[in-house]
């Protein structure tokens, strides 16, 4: 069993290359395709995007969580796998017969059916994405390493491949090839760890909590899809290309925050099945504060650095995103929060169903906070209608968790409040002394990062220092 910290560098670099891909890419897309070609590519992966949610049931949470509980024991390991990975292929298979249906009978795609079957690849590609499996046994490196390959190979091919505006069909193949080339290593690699068992399944004990989970996963989806869907239809691909890139220049933060607490899910499992109590609250307070640690500044630093991030990625013709960006920038605290109490804690413990209420009660405040918002103030509402969903969540999740764990979060962000003061000081003032956008932007990430590490390594911040450690080894 690899150590934590280990596996939590190994699983933000794999975040990471996740949202850096496209994000790399979109800093040569969007000169290339206009907001009007992102915009089209964002809106069908966005359709087919639900489709993929319902085909995985909650197996991405729950196979994590089931695998970890046998990590020690291949025949047990082998049978929960084969069970889980049946109810996962005839999940699929319905999801495509309906996608297929949605998009042959209905007139709105009747122009869209080449980029919908592009993107629609990833769907026939789920039966096969065991992710969650590797993630049950703890194989962040290979996962990394596995990420690191495909990714480079589709960097390459978008700036061999996509030259004009012309161009949005291929970029939307190889993005999608990118995922199902993951897909593939997973499955020879299989074998390794497991026994596909095909004799004494038990596939209707999982059924109960997969689809708690799953409701629970649609219930998020509802209310990370429903902007750019009603973006999209009611205001058009090209502020659904705007709110695109703001959204995912603050996901990269967001995954890499999130990839930092899902490595705690196995071995807070782990823990749990073998009686560990005391560790398991230990860890669950230690989880919390890296979380808080670590997103904050970077929450704070991108929305001092939205306008030079946008300008430098995605040129003058996307000065829109700006605003939204920064309104986003606060989601990452809060999804942080959410992420660790609600699929690392609650479901640890087998509280899934506050998770249910808490993401049924965020779709529909941030349904009808779109509906009020997006008419009038177009992405930008769409934007305040997301922090203010995940806000709420948060705040759900984290008053029931308090009633099982004590979690207090004023202790840690009072010994982070000076270094977060001093990164903001450093990073102004290198906007006033630099005039050049890129030395400032460079200038201002290096220096405004450095404060805040040296000040809560003095500070005598358990996080940082553990980092500095696993980063020296």
């Amino acid at each position: 069993m690899r150590t934590l910290g280990s596996n939590a560098i190994y699983n933000i670099l794999y975040k990471s290359l996740n949202a850096l891909f496209p994000l790399v890419t979109m800093a040569y897309v969007s000169r290339v395709l206009l907001p009007v070609g992102v915009g089209k590519v964002a809106s069908a992966q966005n359709i087919v995007s639900y489709f993929v949610i319902i085909a995985s049931l909650g197996l991405p949470t729950y196979g994590v969580k089931k695998i970890a509980e046998c990590f020690d024991e291949r025949e047990k390991r082998s049978k929960t796998f084969s069970e889980l990975a049946v109810i996962n292929a005839i999940s699929t298979l319905i999801c495509i017969c309906v996608y297929l249906g949605i998009v042959l009978g209905i007139d709105y795609f009747e122009d869209k059916l080449l980029i919908s079957f592009i993107v629609g690849i990833q769907l026939f590609a789920n039966i096969f994405n065991i992710d969650w499996f590797y993630q049950g046994i703890e194989e962040y490196r290979y996962i990394m390493f596995r990420s690191f390959i495909v990714k480079l190979l589709a960097l390459a091919s978008v700036f061999i491949f996509v030259h004009n505006a012309n161009d949005f069909p291929i970029y939307a193949l190889i993005v999608t090839l990118s995922l199902v080339s993951n897909y593939i290593f997973n499955v020879v690699n299989l074998h390794k760890y497991v026994d596909f068992q095909y004799n004494g399944l038990d596939v209707s004990r999982h059924l109960k909590p997969v689809f708690v989970l799953l409701a629970t996963t649609i219930a998020i989806e509802i209310y990370t899809l429903a902007d750019t869907t009603m973006l999209s239809l009611f205001k058009g691909d090209e502020i659904v290309g705007y709110y695109t890139n703001s959204a995912k220049t603050v996901g990269i933060a967001r995954v890499m925050i999130a990839a930092a607490s899902a490595v705690f899910l196995p071995r807070l499992n782990y823990y749990l099945s073998h009686g560990r109590e005391l560790e398991f609250e230990s860890l669950a307070f230690k989880g919390l504060s890296m979380l808080l640690t670590l997103s904050l500044p970077v929450a704070v630093g991108l929305m001092l650095l939205a306008e030079d991030c946008t300008l430098i990625m995605f040129g003058k013709e996307f000065e829109a995103t700006i605003l939204s960006m920064q309104i986003l920038t606060v989601s990452v605290v809060t999804i942080a929060i959410s992420n660790f109490t609600g699929y690392q804690i609650l479901v640890s413990l087998g509280k899934e169903t506050i998770v249910l209420y808490s993401t049924i009660i965020g779709a529909i405040i941030n349904v009808v906070l779109n509906v009020l918002l997006i008419m009038p103030y177009g992405h930008y509402g769409a934007a305040i209608a997301s922090v203010v969903t995940e806000f709420v969540i948060a705040a759900y999740q984290l008053y029931y968790v308090n009633k099982y764990i004590p979690l207090s979060l004023k202790s840690i962000v009072k010994q982070m409040f000076l270094p977060l003061v001093a990164m903001v000081s450093v990073v102004y003032v290198t906007k006033l002394l630099f005039d050049n956008i890129y030395i400032q932007t460079v200038i201002a990430v290096l220096l405004g990062s450095i404060t805040y590490l040296f000040l809560c390594i003095a500070s005598g911040n358990e996080t940082i220092t553990l980092l500095k450690n696993k980063c020296k080894k």
